[in-house]
């Protein structure tokens, strides 16, 4: 329908039907839909056998004047298109970017990841204000939002308006597909979605890639100041899976007994495997993992490549300088 009118965030049913020359319905075309304010184009699915093409569009970006294009192929049939126009006001409503809830150190998108990671929530109309949690257990409630993640409500360490970092409850099975909902004082949002696997480890680092790593007074390795041949090092990583010590979400790591990930993880320097001395849980932190591990004494000056891989799933890769 033409001038339309639809308030961003809340989701909108579309549906085209599709029929040939004879008025028979087509049942094998691809439909899609694209928008001109620059909406992610939407795939639509048939429905029962009427030529009838469905799908949900969740506007995210207000805009005066906004093109519908509809499109569709099938064999035999040249191309179809069709248009509509209208307007998408702003709201309230929160709104999730899509592919926007990820692995707070190894932000791939799409990324399979395990229960208990520390993630970072992408979208609109989140908090009222920038929020960061001040008590350990985590609330689940900062700024005026909430998360749930396949219905379990997530703890929170920070909440803004376009940005929430959380904790995946530990509850949710690998494997799964699991819905995330914001909830804010303009209403719910419509859900996004996450995969999860058993692991998804991810080492914390700087932008350019460098490892966030500790010399054993607690000290930054950096490159004034890098790590020796010899010398014991700590790196901090999330998404290493559940532990052998069940700790309950939001809550903190203990330090006896400390908890070790059930699935052993691996270290390498470019590309060859080095003993690890500990890896687990950081004692007083939540869903916060370090592996402890001793620099080779034969490891040559430079910039070293640190990887973490664990039961067949690689960190981001790292840097590490050493200097003798």
């Amino acid at each position: 329908m033409n001038n339309f009118a639809q308030s961003a965030g809340l989701p909108v049913p579309l549906s085209l039907y599709l029929f040939n020359d004879c008025g028979a319905p087509v049942l094998n075309a691809q439909a899609g839909v694209d928008f001109s304010n620059g909406d992610p184009s939407l795939t639509l699915i048939p429905v029962g056998s009427g030529g009838i093409y469905w799908g949900t569009w969740t506007p995210l970006n207000a805009s005066s004047q906004v093109v519908v294009s509809t499109r569709a192929t099938a064999p035999g049939f040249s191309t179809t298109t069709t248009q509509v126009t209208g307007q998408v006001t702003g709201s309230s409503v929160p709104i999730l970017t899509a592919g926007g809830t990820v692995h707070v150190f190894d932000s791939v998108v799409g990324a399979a990841l395990s229960p208990g990671t520390i993630v970072e929530i992408y979208g609109s109309n989140f908090a009222n204000q920038s929020t960061a949690a001040s008590t350990v257990p985590l609330p689940i409630s900062l700024g005026g939002a909430s998360v749930t993640i396949g219905g379990y409500p997530a703890p929170l360490y920070y909440a803004g308006p376009n940005q929430i970092d959380a904790e995946i409850p530990t509850e949710l099975a690998p494997g799964g597909v699991y819905q995330v909902v914001v909830t804010s004082g303009g209403g719910q949002s419509t859900p996004g979605s996450i995969a999860t696997a058993a692991v998804s480890p991810g080492i914390a680092a700087y932008g350019n890639g460098a490892a966030i790593a500790q010399h054993a007074d607690y000290s930054l390795v950096t490159k004034a100041s890098p790590a020796a041949p010899d010398e014991y090092i700590v790196i901090y990583l999330s998404g290493m899976g559940l532990t052998n010590d069940t700790v309950a979400d939001g809550a903190a790591s203990p330090s006896n007994p400390l908890g070790q990930p059930l699935v052993a993880p691996t270290l390498t320097f470019n590309g060859s495997s080095i003993p690890i001395y500990f890896s687990g849980l950081t004692p007083g932190y939540v869903g916060l993992y370090q592996t402890n591990f001793q620099v080779p004494a034969s490891i040559p000056n430079g910039d070293i490549s640190l990887v973490v891989p664990q039961n067949g799933s690689a960190s981001n890769s790292t840097i590490l300088p050493v200097h003798n």
